[in-house]
């Protein structure tokens, strides 16, 4: 790859390694589901504005039929369905416990990507990897077991997230490679504000007047960087990595995580799950170790 493109890799670690400290701050105070919406219905006006400006077409009709379908596909499970659950988790654990678990993420994309390919790309340290990032969430998961119902449900919405976005990331490298990132992008949020709103409306009653500033400059950033910034600097990336290379963003990630939620809430992990956490990102080490050949057009 070229500089830039290792630079847009360094950039997006950055945001997105700190928006879990940013969603922290928004759940403290708003409804998960309705201000996940938010974030997205106007991070996609922004996109939608950017994008005609640089004069891209938003046409929906641009698109080949079976590119509709994987957009409406990718708005939940890239957006709609992640989204709502890391909002729900991070609820109830810590933002860097969230960004940790959710480093199965790159497990999850090559499991997918081995079904999609019809290839087993478990060999070796990569199925060490994937046994040692069982056991460390298995390790995080045990004693919560006998502890508080609201807190294995965070860590099992975490899981859920991260085997969603796993998922999306596959399908979209091999279907989206000709879907220009900022109009895909902007599609499936706006579609994804859409589930995220119709869910929210119907179980929470938010209001908007009582927030603190700090909520909103939380929201605003998401919006902005975490949103904006982020998921097209992904796509774009997307067009020039294999998925499971691009993935490894999830070990540098929960690294700044910890990192931003100890400087800034002050957040420490227990022994297993400091053990837990130490032993997933090794496996997650591993499943990388072996790079895997770029596809075709990537």
């Amino acid at each position: 790859m070229q500089p830039r493109h290792w630079l847009a890799f360094g950039l997006l670690a950055l945001i997105w390694g700190t928006t879990w400290l940013g969603i922290k701050f928004v759940v403290r105070e708003m409804p998960p589901l309705t201000t996940a919406g938010v974030r997205f219905a106007v991070a996609a006006l922004l996109l939608a504005a950017f994008a005609r400006w640089q004069g891209r077409s938003l046409s929906w009709s641009q698109f080949r039929r079976q590119e509709r379908r994987l957009l409406l596909l990718l708005s939940v499970i890239m957006i709609g369905l992640p989204y709502g659950l890391v909002f729900y988790a991070e609820q109830h654990i810590s933002s860097a416990l969230t960004a940790i678990l959710f480093s199965s993420h790159a497990v999850f994309v090559l499991l997918f990507d081995s079904l999609h390919s019809r290839r087993n790309l478990f060999r070796g340290g990569r199925l060490a990897g994937l046994l040692l990032a069982a056991g460390g969430i298995t390790l995080i998961f045990l004693p919560r077991l006998s502890g508080s119902a609201a807190e294995l449900s965070g860590v099992a919405a975490v899981l859920g997230l991260a085997l969603s976005s796993g998922l999306a990331a596959v399908l979209a490298k091999y279907g989206a490679h000709d879907i220009d990132p900022v109009v895909g992008v902007t599609w499936q949020m706006a579609g994804g504000a859409l589930w995220l709103l119709a869910v929210g409306s119907v179980l929470e009653r938010p209001g908007w007047e009582s927030y603190s500033p700090q909520a909103w400059g939380a929201l605003l950033y998401l919006i902005v960087f975490g949103s904006c910034v982020t998921f097209v600097l992904y796509y774009t990336l997307l067009k020039r990595m294999a998925p499971v290379q691009l993935s490894t963003l999830t070990f540098i990630e929960p690294m700044i995580a910890v990192a931003a939620g100890w400087l800034v809430l002050g957040e420490r992990l227990g022994g297993y799950s400091l053990l837990g956490a130490v032993i997933v990102l090794a496996g997650v080490v591993l499943v990388h170790r072996e790079e895997s050949t770029p596809f075709a057009g990537g």
